[in-house]
């Protein structure tokens, strides 16, 4: 006898008699067919959005770096016999990655007409930003997926693509098999079926690990490079934040065949900006509603049993420092704070450093300055003895217009801080002066564009060695 699941797989399938069947069919011939409607296209419901109420002395200091900048730059236009940018034109800017759109940002606090002509975010409570705040801009979810002969033209491409592949804070990277890198070589991919006349990539101070192979992609492109290292902080902000930008302009627009004379153009627009800007000026005064409403989340209490012993056994004994709780600091990072007060030398936190106690002990040290902002960051001001705020965090990034932008009513705390990682405005005229200088010129044929391309690359690779040798 056949076994029982065998016999179930080879025994045909029971169907119904004629006559049943027979009927079955009349009634589905005699009942009238339903007509089905399309579906209603609905609208998105337009995000709702709200104005922070920003205090007016912080308001106008984050955009006092603007009026400053401008004048720098043409400055330096005349001093190398460029024509200076022109505010009567309208600038065409497309971003990816886009964020908080602070290429955008910063050119129209410069005074340039600014036409946003496209965006891609693939966060979506940061599309709802940007649905705000460009309202009608094609914006686009996965940069990855899109179709590139639906982009628009444009003047000025910008993407900062993601930096975790080369960052150090991520020891384990794998580089290129990372899935950020892919981002890179989209956009290398955008760049070449689009043919901007200019384009500006940014990310961190580790990228320089693959500079060679980054400088391999971009190269093909027909496009003349320049790596520029930006800090902030020349530019007299209070904050750190280090990048690496790669300034491209298409070789039949260039209008400098020198890298000398483009990278003394950014240093220029950087070295002699304003005196350093006070701290004071970015922060918001105590009792402002924006601190309570936007504090840190309340840390989880940890184990107290081992905490600060492993840090004591690395450093030798310290006196014992006993600081007063900050709110939204965990115990963790307090007995850190005081541990590395004590190495200090001092008593209590010192009135004129800031910290950033979610690094970790070799990352940690007190600055006149606030360290680079991270969405992880917990930054301690010594003088206010709390932690940063988002919305000073968004004040320090160059000078966000914080009170004139709408930002989306189900933002809270932690989407701000995530915000902050962004380009900082007081960079972009120093990347994107270079970009701006182009026009065709005379009797630059193929051969020169490819000695001009030559000298850039060679000069990129002799700052990159030279800046290995010095660390």
């Amino acid at each position: 006898m056949t076994p029982w699941p065998l016999r179930r797989r080879l025994d045909p399938v029971p169907f119904p008699p004629p006559a049943k069947r027979a009927r079955h069919e009349e009634k589905a011939l005699a009942k009238p067919k339903p007509v089905r409607k399309p579906p209603e296209c609905k609208p998105l419901a337009a995000p709702q959005g709200q104005k922070l109420d920003v205090p007016q002395r912080a308001a106008v200091a984050a955009k006092m770096w603007a009026p400053d900048a401008l004048r720098l730059g043409r400055e330096q236009a005349s001093k190398h016999s460029l024509p200076p940018p022109s505010l009567a034109r309208r600038w065409r800017v497309r971003t990816d990655c886009s964020g908080l759109e602070a290429p955008v940002l910063a050119l129209r606090q410069m005074g340039f007409r600014v036409d946003h002509v496209s965006s891609s975010e693939k966060v979506a409570w940061k599309r709802e930003y940007i649905r705000l705040n460009s309202p009608g801009v094609p914006l686009c979810e996965d940069m990855l997926k899109r179709d590139h002969g639906d982009l628009p033209e444009c003047d000025l491409y910008v993407c900062g693509f993601p930096c975790k592949p080369w960052s150090s804070l991520h020891s384990r990277t794998r580089l290129f098999k990372e899935p950020g890198a892919k981002v890179f070589f989209e956009a290398v991919r955008t760049i070449q079926v689009s043919l901007p006349p200019s384009a500006v990539l940014e990310n961190v101070q580790g990228i320089r690990k693959v500079l060679p192979r980054i400088l391999q992609a971009l190269r093909r492109l027909g496009y003349a490079i320049v790596v520029l290292d930006i800090e902030p902080r020349e530019a007299g902000e209070p904050v750190s934040r280090p990048r690496v930008y790669f300034v491209l302009v298409r070789l039949d627009l260039l209008a400098v065949t020198d890298v000398g004379k483009i990278a003394a153009i950014a240093r220029g627009v950087l070295g002699a900006q304003r005196p350093a800007t006070p701290l004071d000026d970015r922060l918001l005064p105590e009792g402002c509603g924006l601190l309570s409403r936007f504090a840190a989340a309340p840390a989880q209490p940890r184990s107290k049993a081992k905490a600060g012993s492993v840090w004591r056994e690395q450093l030798g004994p310290l006196p014992r420092v006993s600081l007063s709780p900050i709110a939204g600091l965990g115990e963790r990072s307090l007995r850190l704070l005081e541990v590395l007060t004590a190495q200090a030398g001092l008593r209590r936190l010192p009135a004129d450093k800031c910290i950033d106690v979610s690094q970790g002990l070799g990352r940690c040290r007190f600055t006149a300055f606030v360290p680079t902002i991270t969405p992880s960051a917990k930054i301690v001001l010594g003088a206010r003895h709390r932690l940063l705020n988002p919305i000073e965090m968004l004040l320090l990034s160059g000078g966000i217009p914080v009170g004139e932008l709408l930002w989306p009513s189900t933002f809270k705390a932690r989407h701000f801080a995530d915000l902050d990682n962004t380009m900082h405005c007081a960079a972009v005229p120093a990347k994107t002066k270079p970009s701006h200088a182009h026009g065709r010129l005379p009797n630059y044929d193929a051969a020169t564009a490819r000695r001009c391309e030559a000298r850039l690359i060679t000069a990129a690779f002799a700052n990159f060695k030279s800046s290995q040798r010095q660390r």
